[in-house]
C-alpha cells in the first residue's frame, strides 16, 4: 500500500468506518499531496535539493496515481519548489482522495456504507480487512521502540500524520487505537542516526514537506 492509502485508513474509525474525529478527513486532505510525493521518493524517483524537487527517474513506478504526478514533475522545465508541487497535487486532492478511497473498496479493504445523519445523508467505510490497519498500527509501535529506522514508510506515515495533525488519534480515548509514546525529538533524533542512502532520498523532503503542511495546523512533535 501506498503511504496516502495508510494515511487515508489511519483516519478512519477502525470499527465504523467513520472519520476518526471531528475534521479528520478534511486534515487528512493536507497530508495527502505531501504522502504522494513522499511515495515517490520512496520509490526513489525524486528527491530534494535546496527546496526544490529534483527528477531522479522517470521510470513507471507500476502505480498509476504516482505516474500521473512523476509525469507532470519531469515535464517541468526547471526544478519546482515543494510547495509548488503540495500546491499543485492539493487542487486535485478531491479526485486523487476519491480515487485511492475506490481503489481500496476494489481491493476489499473497505467497503461504503451511505447512512442517515443528522444533516442529511452520511458515508462511511468499514474495514473488510481490519487485519491490514492493526498491521499499521504494529508498525508504528514497534517503529518507536526501534533505535534506528528499518521501515521508512512507516516512520513516513508517522511523519505526514503529524504534519497533518492526525497523530492525535493516539490520544483520543474514543478510538480504538492503543496509546503510542513517542518523545518530541524522537523523530530528529532517529532520522540524524540514520547512515544509510535511504536518508538522501526522505529526509530534506520530508522536511520540507511537514514544515509547509503544518503551518494550517497545530500539532505537537510528542504524540
Amino acid at each position: 500500500m501506498l503511504v496516502a492509502e495508510e494515511l487515508i485508513l489511519m483516519s478512519l474509525h477502525p470499527k465504523y468506518g467513520t472519520e476518526v474525529f471531528f475534521n479528520a478527513w478534511k486534515q487528512v486532505k493536507s497530508g495527502i499531496a505531501g504522502a504522494l510525493l513522499m511515495d515517490l521518493a520512496l520509490k526513489k524517483r525524486i528527491f530534494c535539493r535546496k527546496g526544490r524537487v529534483i527528477l531522479l527517474s522517470s521510470k513507471s513506478t507500476g502505480d498509476h496515481i504516482l505516474n500521473e504526478i512523476l509525469r507532470n514533475i519531469a515535464r517541468s522545465d526547471n526544478p519546482k519548489s515543494i510547495e509548488f508541487w503540495v500546491s499543485e497535487i492539493q487542487s486535485n486532492i478531491q479526485n486523487l482522495q476519491d480515487r485511492l478511497i475506490e481503489r481500496m473498496i476494489e481491493r476489499k479493504i473497505i467497503q461504503r456504507e451511505i447512512y442517515p445523519g443528522k444533516f442529511g445523508m452520511r458515508v462511511a467505510y468499514p474495514m473488510i480487512k481490519s487485519r491490514i490497519y492493526w498491521d499499521i498500527i504494529d508498525r508504528i509501535r514497534a517503529l518507536t521502540k526501534a533505535k534506528e529506522i528499518q521501515d521508512f514508510q512507516t516512520f513516513t506515515l508517522i511523519y505526514i500524520m503529524q504534519s497533518c495533525g492526525l497523530s492525535r488519534i493516539f490520544k483520543t480515548r474514543k478510538v480504538l487505537v492503543p496509546r503510542v509514546e513517542i518523545s518530541p525529538d524522537w523523530i530528529f533524533k532517529l532520522i540524524e542516526q540514520e547512515k544509510r542512502t535511504t536518508k538522501q532520498y526522505v529526509k530534506e523532503l520530508l522536511g520540507n514537506i511537514h514544515a509547509y503542511i503544518s503551518r494550517d495546523h497545530v500539532v505537537s512533535l510528542a504524540v
